[in-house]
């Protein structure tokens, strides 16, 4: 199920919370070219709700299908939702 939560911070943390201990993915647009982007599957974690609460922001490693930027930070803004 697809969680839509264009770049606001709280339906992001509502759908991380809902999900913890489970595998999710966030669809993100990269920085530098828009272009929506989907991660691995991860565990929802805490931390991941903790680093989204006081920094906005998630450290990543992700590269671009499109324009191969490195992705290092994704920024709550970036993020489009939220898939379990």
């Amino acid at each position: 199920m697809f969680i839509e939560t264009k770049g606001e911070k709280k339906p992001l943390l509502k759908a991380i919370e809902e999900n913890l201990g489970k595998d999710i993915v966030f669809h993100y647009n990269c920085k530098e070219c828009d272009d929506e982007q989907v991660t691995d599957w991860t565990e929802a974690e805490q931390e991941q709700i903790d680093s989204f609460e006081k920094d906005n922001l998630l450290f990543v490693t992700y590269d671009c299908t499109n324009c191969s930027h490195t992705e290092k930070f994704l920024h709550t803004e970036y993020i489009q939702g939220v898939e379990n």
